[in-house]
């Protein structure tokens, strides 16, 4: 190019003047040199903006730049409030307004979920230009954007203008979990679904330990595999030995695998210990249990055992002691051979100098005495069988008398008592909190309790996990009905809307299992639609609300004011529509037991469907008591229920009662029921004589106990019996009892998940003044990092309970409600669950807010106050 330059300037200045020539050459090649210098710095530049990005917009400004200043050096932990700032500059450096920006968009991703976060203007690093009249906020080149990190892993954030990446976008940034917390961390065992866990001797068996943060992230990468023993201990102390060979040395070898750890637990003799985990001298999640070691002969006979199909086995051992009065309070000088135990995973009382859980809490939880109850133990034989365990006794040798039966589920629990003398057999106690408890003396008793795990798992499938248990449970309910999804066949059902619940019992009452089995294909009479599925889950959804619902006794679909057959089949304990629900004994006229079969047979029928296709899954509309659910699976009522069950009465009364001196109080062993005009109706005695026996501080418990079991079960004990009949017609008990109340609430009523945009879409917001949009804005991005436990204790805070009615937020009565607090500021939140309203003050940042609403929900959610 530069010779041809040359020669045209030579041939039109024809040669006459060389330093002119001379000069213009040179200034053009200084002009050549300036303008590659400016190509190359803008497409350098446009590189670096686009980050080698091929798809943006051709119209973006190649002299504007975007910087990004973290506010955080990596790697960090989760759990706390992240900034960083965007900074946008000009041509020459120079500060570019935001609102210059066109069509910020920022965003922040883990994996695909999007994570919620704020954006804040900030004041001017520089001050603006002279001349300018804009607000500092027009003239600010800065922007904050805050958010909140739980959970651990890679977090995408990327930054947009006008629709093309900026600021080196996008950014990928590391959060790592936290240190371990012991309650978060669990302890799996092979057998799990017991706190029994048979072993063989001198072999080892393996346990995993998944070590989790307080945000439930897996954590085993914090930890290091030389400090593993100095953290995590796992103590075996013999059941009834003596203090000096009380601690059984045993072998434990540790190691880190992927997200867990891996113990391998060797015990080198035969017999029953306790075992306790702890991590920092804190007991873990399950990592509380009994340990009986069987030798190599006798692990063979427990496997023989478990997987007989037609299991028959006997066992020959004494009776001790027979305990009829399930409720009774342990007294110091019982003359009982052994007093009931501690539960497991209870914490002990006291601890060692070094903070480590001292030996005696461990000796305590066995306590012993030194006479039976029994004037001569009987000898007697336990039969046990993939069903049952049956205790038997012989007259003459030949004539055999059943005792007792207990079924095999994961109600009835076999525990290791501490013999008052060594030189006697092992001593068990066999009880399922509904029948008398049987304390035995046995020789096999180990080879006993190590049969009755093995079934026990193998009857739940092996796993104590609740999508296995749930996997498991339809396959053998399949199985039990011998049914697939092709095989079922159509039952055909016509119903008036307007009496559904007589026509839907007129309809099926006289249908067998087998018809209760096939689809039911449903039809509303005087309607045209056809049943593709939906109208069958209607016809499940309204028969929930006549049936489970409190106070739906007016038809929404009738224009009269007839009344719903059924109605108030089920009461709430308090005037609150949020509070759980069980059966009602003071019914309508309507309601009668044949109905509450009938709703044990919906339930079924719920989950016979649901062992199908994914979509024919129905869940039932109720929020059972958990009083209700224990004793579907057989479980006792104790005083405890009330606490979720009647909130009210707990805090008024039950636990005023156990951190209070009764000795004062004018309390007896009866229960006095009046009429709705306030008159008393009756007094009730909770056991024999019992208007004449006063509650002391030795027997409270009892009393509690016992009120318990008359509220909660014996006043209604025919209607919970109906509504069992009904449920095992279709689904047998011993696929029932797998399951806990908690898990099998889910399995029958689905998740009570909390949806933030469900809440946000349902609630009222009072006030919407500059100011507090703002603080309503960050309330929002703080409330969409919450866990669900952390939702389940907003809610809790703001409504008094802790789960949501079937409907969700749309049938919270009154309206969930936030509103402002006036002239307040940098205040924790407050809360009138009375009116389901939450107050919150004006916060000068999101850090703040989130700070202060997380103290309010966690130390504030429990308890009433006036502000």
């Amino acid at each position: 190019m530069l010779p041809v330059y040359r020669f045209l300037l030579r041939y039109i200045l024809n040669e006459s003047n060389i330093l002119l020539v001379m000069a213009l050459d040179f200034f053009a090649m200084i002009l050549l040199g300036l303008v590659y210098a400016v190509v190359r710095w803008a497409v350098n530049h446009y590189r670096s903006l686009t980050n080698n990005n091929e798809s943006g917009s051709s119209t973006f400004s190649l002299f504007c730049s975007a910087k990004v200043d973290w506010e955080w050096v990596e790697p960090i932990q989760v759990g706390e409030t992240m900034t960083f700032k965007v900074k946008f500059f000009g041509l020459a450096g120079l500060p570019r307004s935001i609102s210059d920006v066109k069509n910020l968009k920022i965003e922040i991703m883990k994996n695909s979920l999007t994570i919620a976060h704020v954006e804040e203007l900030v004041q001017n690093e520089q001050p603006p230009q002279e001349g300018s009249d804009a607000p500092v906020s027009q003239n600010s080149n800065v922007i904050k954007v805050s958010f909140t990190v739980r959970a651990s892993g890679v977090y995408t954030i990327t930054i947009y203008e006008d629709g093309r990446l900026i600021a080196g976008s996008p950014h990928k940034k590391v959060f790592i979990p936290g240190p371990p917390v012991a309650s978060r961390t669990t302890l799996i065992r092979t057998l799990n679904s017991s706190t029994v866990l048979p072993i063989t001797q001198n072999l080892p068996h393996v346990l995993t330990i998944e070590p989790r943060d307080e945000f439930g992230n897996t954590c085993a990468n914090r930890l290091h595999q030389y400090d593993l023993r100095d953290k995590l201990s796992l103590m075996v102390s013999e059941i009834g030995g003596d203090e000096e060979d009380f601690i059984i040395p045993v072998s434990t070898d540790l190691r880190l695998a992927n997200d867990t750890i891996i113990v391998d637990l060797f015990v080198p003799i035969s017999g029953c210990f306790h075992a306790v985990t702890t991590y920092e001298n804190e007991i873990i999640n399950n990592g509380e249990f009994d340990l009986v070691v069987l030798t190599e002969e006798e692990m063979e006979e427990v496997q023989e055992n478990v997987e007989r199909r037609n299991l028959n086995v006997w066992y020959e051992a004494k009776l001790l002691d027979t305990s009829h009065d399930q409720y009774s309070s342990p007294k110091e000088n019982r003359s009982s051979l052994f007093s009931r135990t501690l539960s497991m995973g209870d914490i002990p009382g006291s601890s060692t100098s070094n903070n480590k859980p001292s030996l005696s809490a461990f000796r305590s939880r066995r306590i012993l005495s030194s006479t039976s109850s029994l004037s001569k133990p009987k000898s007697v034989y336990c039969y046990i069988t993939p069903k049952q365990i049956v205790v038997k006794e012989f007259y003459f040798k030949i004539f055999p008398k059943r005792l007792q039966s207990f079924r095999l589920c994961q109600a009835t629990k076999i525990t290791v008592l501490s013999p008052a003398n060594k030189s006697l057999s092992p001593v068990i106690m066999i009880n399922d909190n509904c029948q008398p408890a049987y304390t035995l003396s046995c020789p096999l008793a180990y080879i006993l309790i190590a049969t009755f795990i093995g079934i026990l798992n193998k009857n739940i499938g092996g796993s104590d996990s609740y999508e296995e248990k749930v996997k498991y449970f339809r396959q053998e309910l399949s199985s039990y009905h011998k049914i697939s999804r092709f095989s079922r066949g159509q039952v055909y059902l016509t119903v008036k809307r307007e009496q559904l619940l007589y026509d839907s019992y007129k309809t099926t009452k006289h249908l067998s299992v087998k018809d209760w089995l096939k689809q039911f294909q449903i039809n509303f009479e005087g309607e045209l639609g056809v049943d593709w599925g939906g109208l069958s889950r209607e016809w499940v959804t309204q028969l929930c609300k006549i049936l489970f619902i409190p106070d739906q006794s007016l038809d929404e679909s009738s224009s009269g004011d007839s009344k719903i057959d059924g109605a108030d089949m089920f009461k709430r304990l308090k005037d609150d529509n949020q509070a759980l629900v069980l059966p009602n004994s003071n019914a309508t006229s309507g309601s009668k037991l044949k109905f509450f079969e009938f709703a044990g047979k919906l339930v079924g029928k719920c989950l016979i469907d649901s062992c199908f296709e994914r979509e024919q899954i129905k869940y039932v509309t109720a929020r059972f008591a958990r009083s209700f659910l224990a004793q579907i699976i057989g479980l006792a009522v104790t005083f405890k229920h009330f606490e979720s069950d009647d909130p009210e009465l707990y805090k008024s009364k039950i636990r005023y009662i156990i951190e209070n001196d009764v000795s004062d109080f004018d309390l007896y062993f009866s229960e006095e029921e009046y009429h709705s005009n306030g008159k008393l109706s009756q007094v009730v005695p909770l056991k024999p004589n019992g208007a004449k026996l006063q509650v002391t501080n030795e027997n409270k418990l009892e009393y509690l106990n016992r009120l318990a079991q008359y509220r909660l079960s014996t006043s209604i004990k025919d209607e919970i019996d109906a509504f069992n009949k009904g449920l095992n017609f279709l689904v047998p008990d011993h696929l029932l009892s797998m399951f806990d109340e908690n898990e099998l609430e889910l399995l029958m009523c689905g998740s009570s998940k909390i949806d933030v945009q469900d809440m946000k879409k349902y609630c009222n917001v009072e006030n919407r003044s500059p100011a507090f949009v703002r603080t309503l804005q960050w309330f929002w991005v703080v409330v969409s990092s919450f866990t669900q436990d952390e939702l389940a204790m907003l809610l809790q805070f703001i409504t008094g309970c802790s789960q949501l009615p079937p409907g969700g937020f749309a049938d919270l009565s009154p309206r969930l409600k936030i509103s402002f607090l006036f002239y307040q500021s940098n205040i924790l939140p407050t809360a009138h669950t009375c009116f389901n309203e939450l107050c919150l003050p004006l916060y000068d940042s999101y850090d703040k807010l989130h700070k202060m609403l997380n103290i309010a929900i966690k130390e504030g959610a429990v308890g009433f106050g006036m502000i």
